[in-house]
């Protein structure tokens, strides 16, 4: 949390189960304490900072730093952040900021709108063939080249590398 008290969490001890705030806590977990916790059990440990523990301390509430939603999860799915104890450390400290998922890491699936059907290298490398077929050698060369360049930087590097053959052919 950005240092809210714990007094603007009192209505907390209503809900069923859970202890008094400023009471002692009896599991590992306390009020204010920095966790990081399981985020709808999605297996991704987001930072914030425990609101509330049930009386047996198996249920932990979560207030997450990023957006200030809170979740109550089991204990087993809360850790806590080594080296801070309370609200007080949270500014300043060492915790990783996430990086934003891709669409394929958050829903599973790819986002097929934002899939071209050929990537600009592919189309550099069908237009040199046609340069080659045209008796345009030197721009053919050329093009494979800037084509190879592309696929290497998305990663194809067997691509790039026949491609880049192929430019050294042709000027060879």
């Amino acid at each position: 949390g950005e240092g809210k008290e714990v007094g603007e969490r009192g209505k907390r001890t209503n809900n069923a189960g859970f202890g008094d705030l400023d009471g002692p806590v009896k599991a590992g977990f306390k009020v204010g304490e920095r966790v990081e916790a399981n985020f709808a059990l999605e297996g991704t440990y987001y930072p914030g900072a425990v609101t509330a523990v049930s009386d047996d301390g198996n249920s932990i509430t979560v207030m997450y730093d990023d957006d200030g939603s809170e979740e109550t999860l089991t204990a087993d799915n809360v850790r806590s952040i080594d080296g801070s104890e309370n609200d007080q450390t949270a500014e300043g400290s060492s915790c990783v900021e996430c990086e934003p998922m891709s669409d394929e890491d958050a829903l599973g699936i790819a986002n097929e709108d934002e899939k071209c059907l050929f990537e600009p290298y592919t189309l550099k490398a069908k237009l040199a063939e046609l340069k080659l077929k045209s008796g345009k050698a030197e721009e053919a060369a050329a093009l494979y080249e800037e084509a190879a360049d592309g696929a290497m930087n998305d990663g194809k590097m067997q691509t790039a590398s026949e491609w880049s053959c192929r430019a050294a052919e042709i000027m060879g």
